[in-house]
Parts: structure tokens; sequence; C-alpha cells
């Protein structure tokens, strides 16, 4: 990894890498330009960016504070686009920053060598796959451990990283999953090959998305598919409480008055890209019921009391009423 000149990069910068390590850092900037209130933020899309939208970008002041532009996709820019980025070099103003976000940035390129040389292109690669001299999968995975509090055995971590490569995203959805089904508790390599890829896989996605997509007797006939297969009630309940945390957290900050983009960039993972629009059909009070139901429901199955499966059932389908109930209230006042 390229060294960094600052924490809070001005003028021009480049960031290009592994997604999980490109979010991060640019979540880093974020965080120190416009954290606190202190500063405003503008999102361009590199693929569809004009040049003179650009230009006008790059130098508008901020009414207060700092300004932070992230350019995505910076890798499809196209030729009049970079002379812009080019000629913009040394007169952004000192209270803006300009960061070009991709996987990839070609460094023979005029622009990114010139950025290179000044020391403000950072590659943030991860080693594995064949790939050597990046950031070792093994240090993401301690970080991503010790922010979730996730205790996992030293066999269990080799058995993760060989399942997902060399992909950051993957590792981070993986760790996230396996927070949320083991909680303080040590992860077995066991544990680990029940929780990730295969079946269990396809059982988390089908109920999550039908949450999502308030499809209720889906997420019923999909929770009954995985208690005949043997899907032990603790798992299932866990990747159900997993998303309705999420459409929780979603709901939170749509509440706060965000708009779905704001609220996408302030969940800060790519789950919110799904939870933020499914949490406009949710009430914040049914979320809340819900959860309280299934932490009951956990502390029941725990000591083996009561059929979990089918008080799961009976949550999920007292929450489909409870949102078609005000649906439907929703459209007699209209």
């Amino acid at each position: 990894m390229s060294s960094r000149t600052s924490p809070r990069p001005t003028g021009v910068h480049a960031v290009a890498g592994d997604e999980l390590l490109v979010e991060r850092r640019v979540a880093e900037i974020r965080g120190v330009i416009t954290g606190g209130g202190a500063g405003t933020e503008e999102v361009l899309a590199g693929e569809r960016l004009e040049p003179e939208t650009l230009e006008i970008a790059c130098r508008t002041l901020p009414l207060l504070g700092r300004r932070l532009v992230v350019v995505r996709h910076a890798d499809r820019l196209s030729d009049t686009c970079l002379e812009v980025l080019e000629g913009a070099l040394d007169r952004v103003p000192e209270n803006v920053a300009v960061i070009l976000v991709a996987p990839s940035l070609d460094r023979r390129r005029r622009l990114y060598a010139e950025l290179e040389r000044r020391g403000s292109f950072e590659a943030l690669v991860l080693e594995g796959g064949g790939r050597k001299g990046g950031i070792p999968m093994g240090e993401i995975l301690e970080r991503l451990l010790t922010e979730r509090g996730l205790r996992m055995e030293s066999d269990a971590r080799q058995r993760l990283l060989e399942h997902v490569g060399a992909d950051g995203a993957r590792l981070d959805a993986e760790v996230e999953k396996l927070s949320l089904i083991f909680g303080d508790q040590s992860v077995t390599a066991q544990g680990v090959a029940a929780a990730v890829g295969g079946e269990r896989a396809r059982v988390a996605f089908a109920l999550e998305g039908a949450l999502r997509e308030h499809r209720f007797g889906r997420a019923v006939l999909e929770l009954r598919r995985a208690a005949a297969a043997g899907d032990a009630p603790e798992l299932l309940l866990a990747q159900i409480a997993g998303e309705v945390r999420a459409l929780l957290r979603a709901r939170a900050l749509l509440d706060e008055g965000l708009s779905e983009p704001e609220a996408r960039r302030a969940f800060g993972s790519g789950r919110g890209w799904f939870a933020v629009p499914a949490a406009r059909h949710y009430r914040r009070a049914d979320l809340e019921a819900l959860l309280l139901t299934l932490a009951r429901v956990d502390a029941g199955a725990k000591v083996g009391l009561g059929d979990a499966v089918a008080e799961i059932e009976a949550a999920l389908v007292d929450l489909g009423r409870a949102v078609y109930s005000h649906a439907a209230s929703s459209a007699s006042r209209r």
C-alpha cells in the first residue's frame, strides 16, 4: 500500500484497489472532511460525467466548512474529463478534496502518473489468489473480527480465508454473517463450514430477500423448508434477526429525514443498498416488536422451551398483517 501523505487529502487524490479497502478509505476521508456536519459531499459517476460538470465540482467553494467530491468509476472517465482534472491539479481550493475511486487506475496515464509522483495515489490491494505485495487477508480478517467483537479459532480463520480467497467484500459479508449467528460464542472450523456458502447461503438469501420484498408467505415457506432440512432454529432465527436489524437501522436513518441516497451512504456497508429501499414499507415500531419477539424465542430455544420454528412463523405472519394493515390505512387516507 502506498504511503499516505495526509489523513485528509487535499486537491485531487486517487484511491484504487479492492472494494472493501477502498470503501473504508473513502469513509475515513469522509469522516475527517464532512464528519460532524463540518462539510458537504458530492458524488459523481465517472462513466457519464460531463467535463463542464466536473470542472464546476472541482472549483465550487463550500458554503460552510470543507467539501468532498467523490468521483466513482474513475476508470471510465473520458479523455476530456482527465484533461479537466490535469488542469485542476493546482487550482482546486484548499478546503476542497476531489477523490477518484475505481477498482484499478492505469498509472501509465499522465494524470495518474502525476498523482503518484505527488504522493496522491493510493493502491489498496489484498494479497491472495496468486497476488503478492498487498495487504494480507489475515490482517484484514483480524481487523474485522476486532471491530465486531467476534472470537474465532485459528483453524476456523484458515477455513474462512480459504473459502473467500482474495475477495475482501465477501470476507466482510461472511464475518458479518458469522457475528450475527454466533454472537459472543467462539467460532469453530465446523461452525464456519456450516454457516458460509452452499445450501445455507441459499436459505439465508431466500429469507432475507423475502423480508426485503415483503413476501411473508415466501419467508414462511423458506423457514419450513430449512427446518425440515435440519437447520437449527437458532441459526434461522439469527439470519432473520440480522435482516430485521438492518431494516430497523435503515428505517431509523429515513426517520431522521435523510433521502434514500443519503441513508445508503450513512448506513456504511453494501447491505444498505438493499435495506434502505425496503425499509420504507416498514414501521419502526413493528420492526422493534419483531426483534423483541425473536429475542424471547431465542432465549426459549436455548433452554429447550417451546416450538421455535412455529413461534418464528407466527411472528412473521404478525409482521405481514401489520405491514398490509398500515398500507391499507395509508391508501384509504389518500
